[in-house]
């Protein structure tokens, strides 16, 4: 059984199908989350993860933003690279 279902959370397999829809390899997709649950679901089948809204809200997210607004390309990219941005002033980082 899959324990995040169970807790009524994602079935990480959207994200295999989603990536699989697009022919991008799951190393390769970034995932916009705005909840643990969904952090965790992506996580666990391998792809990067943006945790989009409060920090203890969004779990462990490779890289975390409070808004949308707040969110810059370049930091992605970085975060992505494994070259974490520093947080600064809007709560952008990892």
């Amino acid at each position: 059984r899959d324990v995040l279902r169970d807790l009524g959370g994602y079935d990480p397999d959207i994200f295999v199908w989603a990536a699989g829809a697009l022919r991008a390899p799951l190393a390769q997709v970034v995932v916009f989350e705005d909840s643990a649950v969904g952090v965790h679901a992506a996580q666990s089948v391998g792809v990067f993860t943006v945790g989009v809204g409060e920090r203890d809200l969004v779990g462990r997210a490779d890289l975390f933003v409070p808004t949308l607004a707040d969110l810059h390309l370049a930091d992605v990219v970085r975060a992505f690279r494994g070259e974490h941005p520093a947080t600064d002033q809007r709560g952008v980082g990892g």
